[in-house]
């Protein structure tokens, strides 16, 4: 028995020391869920393309949010590792999003 759907796995490890907080996850426009640290959002997709948004809500740390477009195949499963970082000379922070390739 073959399934139709595909499983998107979106996981943080860490966050900012000193620094609390949820990022929002977007799927399409609409709030699959929020994500912190060290933990993982599981979510059975069907096929097709999407849109993955993650963003932070608190307006005074002015993080950088992140966009990636992707699509989903039968039974295919796509992972992806949300980080923080600051680069040097920047006065702020940026989400990224990266897409983790397993063999």
């Amino acid at each position: 028995h073959e399934t139709r759907n595909g499983t998107l796995v979106i996981g943080r490890l860490t966050g900012i020391a000193g620094m609390f907080g949820r990022f929002t996850v977007l799927l399409n426009g609409k709030v699959l869920g929020m994500l912190g640290e060290k933990q993982i959002i599981r979510e059975k997709l069907s096929l097709g393309r999407y849109t993955l948004t993650i963003r932070d809500d608190v307006a005074y740390r002015q993080f950088t949010g992140a966009t990636v477009r992707f699509s989903i195949n039968s039974s295919q499963k796509k992972r992806f590792i949300v980080l923080s970082e600051k680069k040097p000379f920047e006065t702020g922070y940026r989400i990224i999003v990266k897409e983790v390739k397993r063999d």
